[in-house]
């Protein structure tokens, strides 16, 4: 019962949100930095720390370049499978004027 509720702190208290929003790529293993882009603009793009958290979630490599699927799993890779193969459409605010 306290994993679970200790899963919803970040969203109730800011300062933890914005304290543990920076190590979802350990916790996320498909897509973790789905919602670091704001095309809109209405708060700062995120960015991850390189690091994983010092005192716990040893499954992951020590720093983010060390995991080899990294970069295979980003949410701006998926995209562009999805766009090579006909399955989605780049957004609007993406696309040129050809």
């Amino acid at each position: 019962r306290h994993r679970q509720w200790a899963y919803s702190l970040p969203y109730f208290n800011h300062r933890m949100r914005n304290l543990s929003s920076k190590y979802r790529w350990c916790m996320i293993d498909n897509e973790p930095d789905w919602a670091d882009f704001h095309p809109i603009g209405y708060r700062p793009n995120r960015k991850a720390i390189h690091r994983r958290p010092w005192m716990w979630c040893f499954t992951v490599p020590r720093y983010a370049i060390e995991d080899p699927l990294y970069t295979s799993v980003t949410h701006e890779n998926m995209n562009r499978i999805y766009e090579e193969i006909g399955y989605s459409k780049k957004p609007y605010y993406l696309q040129s004027e050809e």
